[in-house]
């Protein structure tokens, strides 16, 4: 049985682990929901202030408003810095479970990238207000085409956040210091993806390079319904799905070795 076929035929499962994450999250918190929308939106508004008003350092960035520009980078990279970061921990918390499990093993992954996907999701609404709000104002942005391009983004960015949390969980196994490595990944798709930045900063020669960094396309497919001037070449965004795929098959195979030498040891 192919592990999608064992995906779909355990699908309430995986859900019901996803909203028992969920409840437990929340449930620590008296203002629940609110500090998952607060807490970006503050984040924002601060690097709002210093970025366009202290060191007015937004030169090439043409879409605006700003913090809606800031915004639609932060709740994704929120959804990729908690996926990396807590892949390393997944077999070290689930291993017992994962051994003596029928489930396949990227469930266990899987229920962490869901989990954060789901928190973003519930943190969205801060977009939808900072629109409201800009439009009642300045009369801007629009909202377009290309909010046809969310899922596509939701999809892609799915798959690359699920093949780092493999690709964590597994070489944690023998390489605990992984976890730590975690944040230097993180501040690496802070600075190299155009959270705070544009590739208009940069020469047309350097862009198709620069999608190299697969999170670059995800984002331009969400800020796509705003600013659809920001889309670039086709050929870039193919660039961004391969580097996807690749992360992806990578971490798919050293999650399946992995877990294949944890049952034999168990």
């Amino acid at each position: 049985m192919s592990t999608v076929q064992q995906l779909v035929n355990h699908r309430e499962t995986v859900g019901l682990m996803v909203r028992q994450d969920l409840k437990r999250y929340y449930g620590r918190y008296r203002l629940g929901l609110l500090w998952t929308m607060g807490e970006p939106l503050l984040q924002a508004t601060f690097m709002w202030i210093v970025f366009a008003f202290l060191f007015g350092s937004t030169k090439g960035i043409t879409q605006t408003p700003f913090i809606l520009y800031l915004i639609t980078g932060l709740l994704p990279l929120g959804w990729l810095n908690k996926s990396v970061g807590g892949g390393p921990k997944i077999l070290r918390r689930y291993g017992r479970q994962l051994v003596t499990s029928k489930l396949p093993a990227v469930v266990w992954p899987m229920r962490l990238v869901l989990f954060s996907m789901v928190d973003m999701i519930l943190a969205s609404p801060v977009v939808v207000i900072i629109v409201i709000v800009f439009r009642l104002f300045t009369g801007e942005p629009n909202v377009g085409w290309g909010v046809l391009l969310i899922p596509v983004g939701l999809v892609f960015q799915f798959v690359l956040c699920l093949g780092f949390a493999m690709i964590g969980a597994a070489l944690a196994v023998h390489f605990p210091d992984v976890e730590r490595m975690t944040s230097l990944v993180n501040r690496f798709f802070f600075w190299m993806s155009p959270v705070i930045w544009s590739q208009r900063n940069f020469p047309e020669w350097l862009t198709p390079w620069l999608y190299l960094n697969p999170f670059h396309g995800i984002l331009d497919c969400y800020r796509a319904a705003f600013w659809p001037e920001i889309l670039t070449s086709w050929t870039n965004y193919v660039i961004s799905a391969v580097v996807t795929v690749i992360i992806f098959v990578i971490g798919l195979i050293l999650m399946r070795s992995r877990t294949a030498e944890m049952r034999r040891l168990f």
